[in-house]
């Protein structure tokens, strides 16, 4: 069996789990200068200090979104993160 690549084994990482968040969707490349922002409601555990009350945009509702897609979704997340590249690009790497 072939070796993978990190992007094959980010994509076998993805989760859909909250539990087990890196919290990789509440961090944001810089474009220019590639630096990570966190957002302000991120905790040290990774978890989201206003999960109860997070903004719609910070919502992905498991009721309506297939499985597929909220995973899809966590490895862009974690991709993009972990090369450090905005989320579009990251996307663009898991679709090749």
């Amino acid at each position: 069996m072939a070796k993978k690549t990190p992007e094959e084994e980010l994509v076998a990482l993805g989760t859909t789990d909250c539990a087990e968040c890196t919290g990789a969707c509440c961090k944001r490349v810089d474009l220019v200068t590639r630096e990570i922002h966190k957002c302000q409601h991120l905790a040290e555990d990774n978890s989201c200090n206003i999960y109860e009350d997070r903004p719609i945009a910070c919502r992905l509702d498991e009721r309506w979104t297939p499985p597929q897609m909220l995973k899809a979704h966590c490895t862009a997340c974690q991709l993009s993160e972990w090369k450090q590249i905005p989320i579009g690009e990251a996307v663009a790497l898991l679709d090749r």
